[in-house]
């Protein structure tokens, strides 16, 4: 954890407030102010943050559509404004206020339909009449013979040794006087195999196609005092989809904020009192003590702030 990242967490209040309130600025030009006035470059806080510096520059230009999506993006100016000592809540208000009015700004354009010929033209007419003519022939040409041959009447009759009248004879029906034990047997005799009459087709068991780990994993406890992850002395996120994570300690002090791609872990001390928040909660697990822990959430479910537990959640009464 960059040590850089830890610094100015108080906000610049008498300097940016009165910014961040008039409505003539922009986000961006409020970024930029603030960090010009730290004196630093947007890759040193580019490396500080782990953030891409090309979403740190889209941010300070207001560039929208060079941003990721809504709730990556809000993640990464909130956690820029924290690091500039700018109060971050009112700059993702401020944000919001802003990404709306550009939305009000943009007009749609529906493409004008082609005038329609109500009216088709005498060549069309009589191409369509010539070609269904000509498929009216072809069908009387080639359509098949409804003559019935009898391919097998050359063969002598079958002799069964049984008149029509025991082959047409109804199947004994089960006796309402007999025991249930012989109703079974008379049952099992009449339908042998069950499964002929239940299903046409048998129904074949679906391989689990999951990853090996998902097959074993453990479900997180969530409760409303947090996450529990179970007893370890580290801990490490994976993304299984990209997804926008950040990790707090008990002071407050960012120790993870990031986008992880699809695949991507970072490990962390388990320490207690940490805060985790994600755009994606549906989109990562954790292992822990050589355990894998799945089912935080659903996809693109929004956390924010829940206390990570490192020990067994507590029975609920």
């Amino acid at each position: 954890m960059p040590s850089a990242a830890l610094k100015n967490t108080e906000y610049v209040v008498d300097e940016f407030s009165s910014l961040i309130d008039d409505s003539s600025t922009t986000v961006g030009s409020i970024l930029i102010l603030a960090r010009q006035a730290r004196h630093e470059s947007l890759e040193r806080v580019s490396k500080s943050l782990r953030i891409s510096e090309a979403y740190l520059a889209a941010l300070e230009v207001d560039d929208r559509a060079r941003m990721p999506e809504m709730v990556y993006t809000i993640g990464f100016l909130k956690t820029y404004s924290h690091y500039l000592g700018l109060d971050a809540e009112a700059m993702v208000a401020k944000f919001k206020s802003q990404f709306t009015q550009s939305l009000k700004a943009e007009t749609l354009i529906f493409p004008v339909p082609a005038p329609e010929r109500s009216i088709p033209s005498a060549t069309l007419v009589l191409l369509a009449s010539g070609l269904a003519m000509l498929i009216v022939i072809a069908w009387l040409y080639l359509r098949p013979s409804t003559e019935v041959i009898d391919e097998f009447q050359h063969l002598s009759p079958v002799v069964t040794g049984e008149t029509d009248a025991e082959l047409m004879a109804p199947v004994e029906e089960i006796s309402a006087n007999a025991k249930p034990e012989e109703n079974k047997v008379q049952q099992q005799e009449i339908i042998s195999d069950p499964k002929e009459y239940t299903q046409a087709h048998p129904i074949f068991p679906v391989p689990d196609t999951r990853p090996y780990e998902e097959t074993r994993a453990l479900k997180v406890q969530l409760r409303e005092n947090g996450i529990y992850l179970g007893e370890g002395k580290t801990f490490t996120i994976h993304a299984k989809e990209d997804s926008w994570v950040e990790v707090r300690n008990q002071k407050g002090e960012v120790l993870l904020s990031k986008t992880l791609k699809a695949g991507d872990s970072e490990e962390l001390p388990a320490v207690p009192n940490q805060t985790l928040s994600t755009g994606n909660a549906g989109g990562i697990s954790f292992f822990v003590n050589g355990r894998y822990y799945s089912g935080l959430g659903k996809d693109a479910e929004v956390m924010k702030g829940k206390i990570l537990h490192f020990m067994h959640a507590p029975v609920e009464g």
